[in-house]
């Protein structure tokens, strides 16, 4: 299975904790770009205001509040005062649900995280700033999802967020790859060493799964997973990066995704909440891991 996300073994020997020693280290060029999730969740709730058995409201101290049914009874009663008699009686059963909506994005996704335990609690309370959503790729395009504080602290994230796509193959593609490797014969002395160029442009379409973290239905609970289906769009590049100089000189190939939008989400919750939405990742950028990711 092909994973535009994946889990954190997938960065296939990619190590994402550099050593103390990192500055002196030469750059491990990688890729890495913001994640953006705008999703919206309805699901059935109540409409109607709870009623006792004769048809009145009920407080919020006698059991009032939003209810989906009520059943009561109201008597008719005629003659005199003192010998009144009911003449009538309706019984009456109702029914009212309404749709509800409400947002889930980034501030949700990390608020549930941290009130989880799963993301340390860091700043003042809700201890939402700060952190983001980034994909971090390595050299070649192979990615991994990690939620990342202004410190620099960085959580692998792998085992609640990913895209994935789907099994079956299907995708558009528009592909332009080119590898040029070029000789030189000697007129006098040492050659110039060989040389190769290589490019390679694409952009695609194909469908796609994700998962991301949503509320648990009792608070302290670990988050439930939305599970999601949409068209993934995207594409991305060959660019080259150096280090050194002179004969030292090292030219190393870096793969960077262009923006990528999954859209025309459709999915549930384990709650039973419809949710539409799309989760985006910004164009990529090339860092160095070293400085990106500092040790901790």
């Amino acid at each position: 299975m092909k994973r535009i996300t994946c889990m954190a073994a997938a960065l296939a020997g990619l190590s994402l904790a550099p050593s103390a020693s990192a500055q002196q280290e030469p750059p491990m060029w990688v890729s890495t770009g913001g994640i953006t999730v705008a999703l919206t969740y309805s699901y059935t709730d109540e409409a109607l205001v709870a009623k006792d058995e004769t048809g009145k409201v009920l407080g919020p101290n006698n059991g009032g509040g939003p209810t989906f049914e009520n059943t009561y009874t109201v008597e008719t009663l005629a003659g005199p005062v003192d010998e009144r008699v009911p003449v009538k009686t309706v019984s009456t059963t109702e029914y009212g649900s309404k749709i509800t909506t409400g947002k889930w994005g980034n501030a949700d996704i990390i608020k549930v995280l941290v009130q989880s335990g799963f993301l340390p609690q860091k700043g003042k309370t809700p201890f939402l700033a700060g952190w983001s959503l980034v994909v971090v790729y390595d050299a070649t395009g192979v990615p991994a999802m990690y939620i990342r504080h202004t410190d620099k602290t960085s959580i692998p994230a792998d085992d609640v967020l990913s895209i994935v796509f789907d099994e079956s193959g299907v995708e558009a593609r528009a592909k332009s790859e080119k590898t040029v490797d070029t000789e030189f014969s000697p007129l006098t002395g040492e050659p110039p060493p060989p040389t190769t160029v290589h490019t390679l442009s694409e952009t695609f379409k194909t469908r796609a799964m994700a998962t991301v973290p949503f509320v648990s239905e009792t608070p302290g609970d670990p988050p439930i997973p939305l599970d999601l289906q949409g068209l993934l769009s995207g594409g991305g590049k060959i660019t080259v990066k150096t280090f050194g100089s002179g004969i030292d000189k090292v030219f190393e190939e870096v793969y960077v995704p262009g923006a990528v939008k999954l859209d025309k989400i459709l999915g549930t919750s384990d709650l039973g909440d419809i949710i539409e939405g799309t989760i985006s990742v910004g164009a990529a950028a090339v860092v160095d891991l070293n400085l990106f990711m500092p040790p901790q």
